[in-house]
């Protein structure tokens, strides 16, 4: 918000903090899924819980966009001049369908495939929705810091793409190089045990 200090909002923390809840929550989603083939992951893994997982990032979908649109809301009903400010330079010169964008294939899309039981157990449908729910995090947090800076256009400038890719390689470089010298399992963890008779129920 330190971008645009005339405008203020006591949602925007929980907005962001339920996006960044619901972005670890879909990549550790779809590590787990992508690993289901893998030892030892394979031995543990079951139907219940990958419909935990799904369950899980479906409430986090649900409460991203609750609050998303509970600060519309508000915003909208007290329509001020300096509260809507940040909605129009969001709604204005591309930048709206860059939104709508954000509401159809983080929100919409997700909570649809999310919905039946039997998506929530499927491997691949999981980890879709999972990878689609990680890059639209990215594009939600372009649409809330770009707009800033270009007032009234939608822009791009090549750095707001390669900065993302370098960062995020390297911690994806870090993430690969530890996975495979940790243990994937907590097998001193005292509930282990229960945790593998609920995966198997």
């Amino acid at each position: 918000m330190s971008l645009e200090p005339h405008w203020f909002s006591t949602m925007y923390g929980v907005i962001y903090m339920a996006g960044q809840g619901l972005g670890a929550l879909a990549l550790a989603t779809f590590a787990v899924v992508r690993l289901a083939h893998a030892r030892p992951v394979s031995e543990f893994l079951g139907g219940r819980h990958r419909h935990d997982l799904g369950k899980m990032m479906f409430a986090f979908t649900m409460f991203w966009a609750y609050v998303t649109f509970s600060q519309y809301l508000i915003v909208w009903s007290g329509n001020l001049p300096e509260e809507i400010s940040w909605y129009l330079a969001r709604f204005r010169g591309g930048w709206g369908a860059v939104g709508v964008a954000v509401l159809l294939l983080q929100f919409v899309l997700p909570f649809l495939l999310l919905l039946s039981r039997r998506a929530n157990r499927n491997t691949r449908t999981l980890s879709i929705a999972a990878a689609l729910v990680v890059f639209m995090r990215f594009v939600d947090l372009a649409w809330m810091i770009l707009p800033a800076f270009s007032r009234g256009h939608f822009a791009i400038h090549p750095t707001d793409l390669t900065v993302p890719i370098a960062l995020g390689g390297l911690w994806l470089g870090i993430y690969f190089r530890y996975l495979g010298a940790q243990p994937l399992l907590p097998v001193h963890d005292p509930g282990f045990e229960e945790a593998l008779a609920h995966g198997r129920e």
